[in-house]
């Protein structure tokens, strides 16, 4: 007949099996709020057939920071399980890729560039026309005519008198005309040339002629390095007139008595230093 339990080991289990049953409990709970969280932080839209998505940027090296996603979009053709196929938009070979190295386009997908052809350049050397590298300068002519006269509508009315009466006196005055406007002319310019240019007499300055600067003559490449190095201590030396040779060259054995060479006064100290410690000891224990 088996002995009963007593109450408090009955107690005991109960509450044993209450606190286990609370802990499973908690954990389970716990687990599925971080799975749950998880969850809702992570990004992971459905991708369907027909879709246009990037792919992972993986470059070679460092790609601390270089963009994530490549720029280049494709589109999705197939899909098995968390692979799929893409091809890109363009012209290109289809690739099959995991589901964590697409990424779906948020806006319009951007069309490929194409390659532009450069432009032939057209012939400046035309008939007629004058070259477009060279530099040309309107300037709007203020002087003379080609037929000498500063003013053309006194000429064309000169021309006419000279229509109408060739042998006046008319051709005379003409010419008389002209070399008054050119002499007018060319006193105008000489004055502007005065004013223009500084006059030592009338300004009391002399003026102050312009030396003409050497050219610097270029510097020589530098090829040699002007890294100067530390200065190297000369290596120590022994004094010792057995340095290099070798005491036993042959390798011969050796007697552990000859190991060590003493001199007689050396021997005759050793000597007498033994008797006189033996002499000692002898003398305290007779005592």
């Amino acid at each position: 007949m088996s002995e009963k339990e007593p109450a408090w080991l009955s107690v005991h289990k109960e509450r044993l099996q209450e606190v286990h049953t609370r802990a499973r409990e908690y954990a389970e709970k716990k687990a599925a709020d971080r799975v749950a969280k998880r969850h809702n932080e992570l990004y992971c839209p459905e991708v369907a057939v027909g879709q246009h998505v990037y792919l992972r940027h993986r470059p070679l090296g460092r790609n601390k920071i270089q963009d994530a996603w490549a720029p280049t979009a494709y589109k999705v053709i197939e899909v098995h399980g968390t692979t799929y196929t893409v091809e890109p938009v363009g012209v290109g070979p289809a690739r099959r890729v995991h589901r964590s190295d697409i990424r779906p386009c948020p806006g319009p997908v951007p069309m490929p560039r194409r390659k532009i052809k450069s432009v032939e350049e057209v012939p400046t050397s035309i008939k007629g026309m004058p070259s477009l590298d060279a530099e040309c300068v309107v300037v709007e002519n203020t002087g003379l005519h080609e037929s000498g006269s500063a003013n053309p509508v006194q000429e064309e009315s000169v021309q006419s008198q000279l229509d109408l009466d060739p042998d006046s006196g008319a051709m005379d005055e003409m010419e008389e005309a002209q070399e008054r406007s050119k002499d007018r002319v060319i006193n105008e310019v000489s004055a502007i040339e005065e004013l223009s240019l500084p006059n030592p007499e009338r300004t009391g300055t002399p003026i102050k002629t312009v030396s003409a600067r050497p050219v610097p003559v270029p510097r020589k490449p530098k090829t040699e390095s002007t890294h100067v190095d530390a200065p190297c201590p000369s290596p120590r030396r022994t004094q010792r007139s057995t340095a290099g040779v070798h005491g036993n060259p042959n390798k011969l054995p050796k007697s552990v008595c000859n190991a060590v060479s003493l001199s007689p006064d050396i021997l005759s100290k050793v000597l007498a230093g033994i008797l006189l410690y033996t002499s000692e000891k002898l003398q305290e224990v007779d005592d």
